[in-house]
């Protein structure tokens, strides 16, 4: 049965549709289950332009919540994405403490000022030893791992988003913050927006969902998708993938309470 935790809504203010054409193209894929996990609120000065207001945050809830009671033939999951930046992990607790979101996933989108997946600062990647950008970047997954507040870790390795990679690979720089994930229960996304993008490959890559599986690291689907012709994106094949790799199930959740679905 397929499963998209990993949707966005025109509120992050770079989606396209409403939010009931991504429910429509999930039923019409086939779907069992969808999650929208738009970018949770942040302070004014962080990031603005692509994300939701504190404002807009009970619309967005609402928005879900009243999806779920209409669509009888979909499960329809209230998700937040929520960004790990050490100075606002407090006020980023607290949204999450007040609201009853099903699930939470973590998102590393900045190293200090740097927004990493941003084009408008893709020339960054030029000025910076690329081994040390990816050391600083999966220390800052291990820390959000750390802090026991979110549900899951999502695009483990967004950072390659623009194809900038360690000529070594990165495998051996990614697995601290990979067993951090497995000490802490959390769960990995396989994103394949990463299929769309430059990096040409899932987030995580093959190697490192492989190390992933051997640590036993149960594991959730995401299109992240911005269009709801994305929704469910290249998931078909990607689940093949993930059972020749070993994995069986996925991860579900209700009320920050996880359960698991066959693959088979």
């Amino acid at each position: 049965m397929l499963i998209d935790y990993h949707i966005h809504t025109r509120l992050c203010k770079h989606a396209n549709g409403v939010p009931e054409d991504y429910v429509e193209q999930a039923i019409k894929e086939g779907f069992f289950e969808i999650g929208f996990a738009d970018h949770i609120p942040m302070p004014n000065e962080y990031d603005p332009e692509n994300r939701m207001t504190i404002l807009e945050l009970p619309e967005y809830i609402n928005t879900i919540n009243e999806l779920k009671s209409r669509y009888s033939e979909i499960d329809i999951k209230l998700g937040i994405e929520a960004d790990y930046f050490p100075k606002y992990i407090d006020y980023v607790k607290k949204i999450i403490d007040e609201n009853e979101f099903d699930y939470v996933l973590a998102a590393v989108h900045f190293l200090g000022k740097w927004g990493i997946d941003n084009e408008k600062y893709i020339d960054e990647f030029k000025k910076r030893n690329i081994n040390e950008v990816y050391r600083e970047y999966f220390e800052t997954v291990k820390k959000a791992a750390e802090t026991k507040i979110f549900d899951g870790i999502a695009h483990f390795d967004v950072i390659k988003k623009f194809g900038y990679k360690p000529k070594n690979g990165y495998l051996e720089i990614a697995t601290d913050a990979l067993e951090t994930i497995k000490e802490n229960d959390i769960c990995l996304e396989i994103n394949t927006s990463g299929l769309r993008k430059e990096a040409k490959e899932t987030y995580p890559n093959d190697e490192i969902i492989f190390k992933a599986r051997e640590l036993d690291i149960p594991i959730i689907l995401g299109s992240d998708s911005h269009n709801p012709s994305e929704v469910g994106w290249r998931f078909r094949e990607t689940i093949e993938k993930l059972k020749r790799i070993g994995y069986g199930k996925l991860c579900r959740f209700s009320e920050r309470k996880r359960s698991f679905l066959s693959l088979t």
